[in-house]
Order: structure tokens, then C-alpha cells, then sequence
């Protein structure tokens, strides 16, 4: 490139706009110019993580039947809960809770009929275990827990309660916290 171009280009730069209007090219350049060189550092240290609070969702309970027949387990899902709208512990007094929005179903082994037949008998006590398992815990302890540890307390929390069998994994189709 020649010289002579970029010394036309500032010319016709210099011409076409006042003082003010080139003070405000200067600082929107510049700002753009230090996202872009944030943003490339940020990446090239891999301390930038994109999606790292991002929910894993859980496979479906209808997928699990695909799932349970690769692992030569045959299981069958119980949605028979549906959502619950959950006010979680307040952090402090003077604020109310979180709302948790839940949605869990459950695996338990296939063909247990006797088995099911409980669950669907005790749909409302484990509705009221789930319930009273989040009311006491802040959204905080919640997070802060994570999604894993907080699908075994409540899968022991279940289990303790049935008597013909154990539910074998814990599953949330919605798991999400309304501000």
C-alpha cells in the first residue's frame, strides 16, 4: 500500500468531520478495539468459559427406555409428579425465597408393577418430600450444593419412604429458578 492513500483517506477524514464527531470515531474505536483485545485474551488464557453455568439437561423418560436397553438394564420412568412451583428459603429476613421450577421423574426397574402401584399411591408424600426438601434450603445452598448432590439427597430422601422398592435415578426435566 501507499503511503499517498493513507495520507488521502485522513484528508478526506479530516474534511468530512468537525472536531466533536472525530473525538467521538477516536473513543468508539478505541472501546471497540479493547473488547475485541479483552475478549482474545480472555480466550487465549482459557479462563473464559462460555456456558459454564449452563444446565446438562436430563434425558427424557422417554428416552430412557433407548437408554436402559444399551446398558442391558431394562428400566421404566414414573412421571406421575408433574411441576412443582417450589418457594425455596429466604437468604435473609427481610426477602422473600426463590421460586424453583421442578419437574422430576424417576427410574425404577421395568416390570414392577407392585412397585409402581406404590409410587402412584405415595405420589403425594414424595410430592411433599421434594417440596419440603427445597423450602428448606436457599437458592445459595442450592447452587451452591450443585444439581448432582441435591438429586441424591432427595433420591435417598425417596427411597427411605418405599417399601416394595428403590427408584434407581433421580431426573429433572425443569430445573429453574424464577427471579
Amino acid at each position: 500500500m501507499n503511503t499517498m492513500f493513507f495520507y488521502e483517506l485522513w484528508e478526506k477524514f479530516q474534511k468530512k468531520f468537525n472536531k466533536f464527531e472525530r473525538i467521538l470515531v477516536y473513543i468508539i474505536t478505541s472501546l471497540i478495539l479493547i473488547i475485541l483485545l479483552v475478549t482474545i485474551i480472555g480466550f487465549a488464557s482459557k479462563k473464559a468459559r462460555p456456558g459454564k453455568y449452563l444446565r446438562k439437561a436430563d434425558p427424557s423418560p422417554l428416552e430412557i427406555r433407548h437408554l436402559s436397553k444399551k446398558a442391558g438394564e431394562e428400566m421404566s420412568a414414573f412421571s406421575g409428579i408433574g411441576s412443582l412451583r417450589i418457594l425455596t428459603a429466604s437468604e435473609n429476613e427481610e426477602e422473600t425465597g426463590t421460586i424453583l421450577v421442578v419437574t422430576p421423574w424417576f427410574t425404577y426397574p421395568a416390570g414392577e408393577t407392585a412397585f409402581f402401584e406404590e409410587l402412584s399411591r405415595k405420589n403425594r408424600l414424595i410430592e411433599n418430600t421434594i417440596t419440603s426438601y427445597f423450602s428448606s434450603h436457599t437458592r445459595k445452598e442450592l447452587l451452591y450444593s450443585g444439581e448432582e448432590q441435591v438429586k441424591e439427597e432427595l433420591k435417598h430422601k425417596i427411597n427411605d419412604q418405599l417399601t416394595l422398592g428403590k427408584i434407581l435415578d433421580l431426573y429433572f426435566t425443569d430445573y429453574i429458578f424464577i427471579e
